[in-house]
């Protein structure tokens, strides 16, 4: 069922990779004064890595502050999220929410969809780490490592790749919504970036990385091309995945590479408007 968010604000934001850097963010509302606005935050939240209760904790907290100021979060899955709290909707205040996979946004005059996943180029190290932590837990509470690794702490899900939904897309194509704005964590293959220059080691490591990779652009090729023969008005497609900043147009649409959560949370955040 199409999941579509009627948010209230004046004003919408895009930012980069988190990765569990939750306590910046109230600041970073009180140093810009944000006010009346929406920050989509374009995947690689961190949710998983700790316990449900802890980010209720931090969640409930930082919604009182989100109220005050009329600011609503938006979290997409990253390939370094536990899936089960997007599709689950485990996150889910009065202005908090992390969204299930072609969720739609209205908000400040822009129609907005939300695709997550990404593949984690650094998944057999992750992986690995997760084995010898499954081992220690079975060891220290004398148990079988099959229930080892269902208590032990994760860093990896195997279900992070972005998935092309032709049910939804029909569904959003016969709901009459036309979406200007595309909020992923990874991009087309056609946009940034072009090599794989800077993951050869990890390349060497996994010998399914590059093909998978290339499962990964071209899934998010298919999404470009469908809404496009939908004929949606593409103004802006934001997306995270990469870590660093970098913004190009293709066929009309500004494609904007939004950099990670870095030196002191200092956000990489764009306001999307058109004039």
């Amino acid at each position: 069922m199409l999941n579509h968010l009627q948010i209230e604000a004046e004003t919408l934001y895009c930012l980069g990779d988190i990765h569990g850097e939750y306590g910046g963010i109230g600041g970073w509302l009180k140093r810009y004064d944000l006010q009346n606005a929406c920050l989509v935050f374009c995947g690689d939240i961190g949710l998983g890595f700790n316990s449900e209760a802890y980010y209720q904790q931090v969640f409930s907290k930082l919604n009182r502050e989100c109220k005050k100021r009329n600011v609503t979060l938006i979290f997409l899955r990253g390939n370094h999220d536990d899936p089960s709290y997007f599709a689950e909707q485990k996150i889910h205040l009065s202005h908090i929410h992390a969204v299930p996979d072609y969720t739609l946004l209205s908000v400040a005059g822009h129609e907005v969809l939300c695709v997550g996943g990404a593949v984690s180029i650094d998944r057999m190290l992750r992986q690995a780490k997760m084995l010898q932590l499954a081992v220690n837990y079975a060891c220290y509470h004398r148990c079988s490592i099959t229930e080892a690794r269902e208590n032990a702490p994760k860093g990896y899900w195997a279900y992070e790749m972005p998935i092309y939904d032709a049910g939804m897309l029909d569904e959003i194509r016969d709901s009459g919504v036309k979406i200007d704005v595309v909020c992923t964590h990874t991009a087309p293959s056609f946009a940034e970036p072009h090599t794989k220059e800077g993951i050869a080691e990890w390349l060497k490591q996994d010998e399914h990385l590059a093909e998978d990779i290339q499962i990964e652009r071209e899934t998010l090729d298919q999404l470009w091309e469908r809404l496009k023969a939908d004929r949606h008005p593409l103004k802006t497609w934001c997306y995270g995945h990469y870590h660093y900043h970098h913004a190009e147009v293709h066929e009309g649409v500004i494609f904007r590479l939004l950099d990670m959560c870095r030196h002191n949370c200092i956000y990489d955040m764009v306001e999307v408007r058109f004039t």
